[in-house]
């Protein structure tokens, strides 16, 4: 079964589904401003609800949050917004990548001597077998990230923590590459830590544009996620048009049952304003949860992958990764 901040639900029922997004995200940090930027659910519940419509009127019936635990995870907001939107949502259990985290807490309890590690694995066995904070919502899959170009020693605790929750419950693990670097040393990581490669989504690559790492990483059994569609030429990142080519490539080498796509698509900034994050970053301005049918898909379609594959990709390979 798979666990929705609604309850259970048969895996096959998932339907069309956004494997990475984030209804909220705060970079640590944003709680010293909450006096003034605390979360006005009258107003953000309609906000993303009207948000999450763009996405299904494309047939989208679920969204993943990837939102790790410091990052203004709010799983409260998930449900009323599921609620209200009709959509099933996902909730993350997990921690970002340390340089743009706030990994202090477990440092400190590491100088004193505890297997921060073990903590780690506790906090996503409570999170995924009771709840998150004593809510009893409950959190249906893993994050974990790495740097750029680097796995440092904590992040690497993060990942075998996660291998062993995985293990022990089925939750998938999804994880955050900096630019699309060390997927494959994440995936060995996670492998060699007791993870099922099939419970695997390695996050962000379609941010390489080298397909020999791309097919190194398949070759491991674990899904390829081109999860951030729509934020293109963004410090140097591929366009979709070339993210399409280098997809419409795999698929035609036979990987069309590990590939997924989404967009890592902030909706909602933790803070001050509703409209931060189109505000601050032109390169989001035509953000949503639609954009790839707008764009990415239509790329596919004139490569030769219409929708039997987009099926695959968006309800076929999500339910076997969430079974």
């Amino acid at each position: 079964m798979t666990t929705t901040v609604l309850g259970k639900i048969d895996p096959s029922d998932m339907g069309r589904t956004l494997v990475h997004e984030h209804l909220q995200f705060g970079f640590p940090g944003w709680i010293a401003d909450i006096t003034l930027g605390k979360t006005d659910y009258e107003k953000t519940v309609p906000y993303l609800t009207s948000e999450i419509e763009k996405a299904k009127a494309h047939g989208i019936k679920t969204i993943v949050d990837a939102t790790p635990n410091e990052c203004a995870r709010d799983v409260q907001l998930m449900k009323m917004v599921s609620e209200s939107a009709g959509v099933n949502i996902i909730a993350a259990t997990g921690y970002y990548f340390e340089d743009f985290s706030s990994p202090q807490y477990w440092k400190r309890h590491e100088s004193f001597g505890i297997d921060i590690q073990k903590e780690l694995e506790e906090m996503f066995l409570k999170e995924i077998c009771e709840g998150i904070a004593g809510t009893g919502i409950k959190a249906g899959v893993i994050k974990v990230s790495s740097g750029q170009g680097c796995i440092t020693d904590f992040e690497s605790k993060l990942m075998k923590a996660a291998a062993a929750a995985s293990q022990k419950t089925g939750t998938p693990i999804a994880t955050h590459t900096t630019g699309g670097t060390m997927g494959v040393e994440q995936a060995k990581l996670l492998i060699n830590s007791g993870a099922d490669p099939e419970k695997i989504q390695i996050g962000h690559m379609c941010r390489c544009r080298d397909i020999a790492v791309h097919e190194e990483l398949l070759s491991l059994g674990v899904f390829d996620a081109f999860d951030q569609i729509g934020e293109e030429n963004n410090g140097g990142t591929p366009a979709d048009t070339e993210r399409a080519e280098l997809f419409l490539r795999l698929l035609d080498k036979g990987y069309e049952k590990q590939l997924l796509v989404s967009h890592d698509y902030v909706a909602l900034d933790a803070g001050r304003d509703i409209n931060a994050v189109k505000k601050q970053a032109p390169v989001y301005k035509d953000m949503g949860f639609d954009v790839l049918f707008r764009t990415f898909a239509a790329c596919l379609k004139e490569g030769g992958a219409g929708e039997e594959i987009m099926q695959q990709i968006l309800a076929d390979n999500v339910s076997r990764l969430y079974s």
